[in-house]
């Protein structure tokens, strides 16, 4: 084994049909696949700097795997096998080429997994029980808050204002993108040990509240300030809110955890 900074030509050859593969797969989201291109990109610029290695790439037999199921998921339509076989290429080819990254290459192909839109693309009674439960508690808080709430699945009545949680609208466009925040910042909190992956479930629950409070924080604004308000600006910016509510919750999190544990280490 060699380690150099410089990838060799043949190697970054390889890298660049992988790139070219999962610009592929995430178009296949459709308008959603901005988000996790961008978190794609962000999850690139944290492995940096890199140091490459030339161990023996494997045999081609072993590649057989994950080109089935990248063509099995184009012959199905279904985004899910594709990531499969994409994020097990990526396992194979950094396994051999990265000696060191900033970040752990062994977990963050589990970042590169939730990339790919294979959760509004293959399974959309996610996105349906996301908007569901996220109405249903916004409506729960402005029970408490004294509004007379009627609600029929996302539809909303509020104090008399009508709220209509859409897909566009409820965070499912953002919410691979999230995921994978959230994982790149478990990998930055806990790169080695077991707790990363007891963490790991806590990720998809700050995603539902953080786009939930969105949804609150949406109708709120819309009794107090007005319908139009609420539809301008305040919504356009509402997705940087909530990813910086995640943020915001999961370095929350972390830190309290991290202190926990190095306290209670001996």
């Amino acid at each position: 084994m060699t380690n150099s900074r410089r990838l060799p030509l043949i190697r970054f050859a390889f890298a660049a049909i992988l790139v070219l593969l999962a610009a592929w797969i995430c178009f296949q989201g459709g308008e959603d696949f901005i988000a996790p291109a961008l978190a794609a990109g962000f999850l690139l610029f944290m492995h940096l700097p890199v140091t490459w290695k030339s161990d023996p790439l494997p045999a081609p037999l072993v590649w057989s795997g994950p080109a089935a199921l990248f063509v099995a998921g184009n012959l199905t339509g279904l985004v899910l096998p594709q990531a499969i076989g994409w994020t097990w290429a990526l396992f194979l080819w950094s396994r051999a080429s990265v000696a060191s990254s900033a970040l752990p290459v062994g977990r963050s192909w589990i970042a590169f997994f939730f990339v790919f839109p294979w959760i509004t693309h293959d399974f959309p009674a996610v996105g349906w029980w996301f908007r569901l439960s996220g109405a249903a508690a916004s409506g729960m808080f402005f029970q408490l808050l004294g509004f007379p709430v009627i609600r029929e699945g996302t539809r909303l009545l509020v104090g008399g204002l009508p709220v209509n949680v859409e897909a566009a609208c409820a965070g499912m466009g953002l919410l691979q993108g999230l995921l994978v925040a959230g994982v790149i910042l478990l990998l930055l909190y806990f790169p080695t040990g077991r707790t990363f992956y007891f963490l790991l479930p806590a990720i998809p629950v700050l995603a539902w509240v953080s786009n939930t409070a969105r949804i609150a924080g949406i109708t709120g604004v819309a009794l107090s300030e007005g319908v139009e308000f609420s539809q301008g600006i305040f919504h356009t910016w509402g997705g940087l809110a909530v990813t910086a509510l995640m943020v915001g919750l999961t370095v929350a999190l972390l830190s309290a955890l991290r202190a926990r544990i190095g306290k209670a280490a001996p």
